[in-house]
């Protein structure tokens, strides 16, 4: 995974090499009686493939899967359930930032749809701007996935802001 000097045959070589998904990559620069220059030169070239190499390496491991667009090191990305404020209720929203474009934002009311409607609401704008295909089996294991994921937070959440403005009344005896 990375460029070292071999010997092979008698002879001595830059061997770039690294592992992109299932294949391997390699590439062999002859250095034998090189000048310093020309070393210096193929060490260069070596260096630049195998960075080449690094940026595909790392490309295929973020997305190599489906479900490797949506979530990334444990956490959804793009819908989320937001807590109210003092503006707004519950909602469930989501939000796309692509670089060098506008931010692309959705959400509806929890409190005006219902949790089911809204979430239902939001996930199918959210597949139009991926441009997924609605009924597809990727799609709908990801929708009861994300359900889940929000229906649980959702629950959490309030449950933990219930108990937040829950007052004891005392009474004398």
């Amino acid at each position: 995974m990375s460029v070292k000097e071999v010997q092979i045959s008698g002879n001595t070589y830059l061997r770039a090499r690294r592992r992109i998904g299932k294949e391997t990559r390699q590439k062999y620069f002859n250095i034998e009686g090189l000048s310093g220059k020309e070393l210096a030169l193929a060490k260069h070239q070596a260096m630049k493939l195998d960075a080449h190499w690094a940026i595909e390496q790392n490309q295929g491991q973020e997305h190599e899967s489906f479900l490797g667009l949506f979530i990334h090191n444990g956490k959804f990305r793009y819908l989320r359930v937001a807590s109210p404020s003092q503006k707004t209720g519950w909602a469930v929203e989501f939000s796309l930032a692509r670089q060098g474009q506008k931010t692309i934002y959705f959400s509806r009311s929890v409190d005006r749809f219902g949790f089911a409607n809204a979430f239902q609401q939001v996930f199918a704008f959210m597949v139009k701007q991926m441009g997924l295909r609605p009924r597809s089996l990727g799609t709908l294991v990801l929708k009861g996935l994300y359900y889940q994921e929000l229906e649980s937070r959702f629950q959490q959440k309030s449950l933990q802001i219930q108990q937040a403005h829950r007052v004891e009344f005392i009474t004398p005896h």
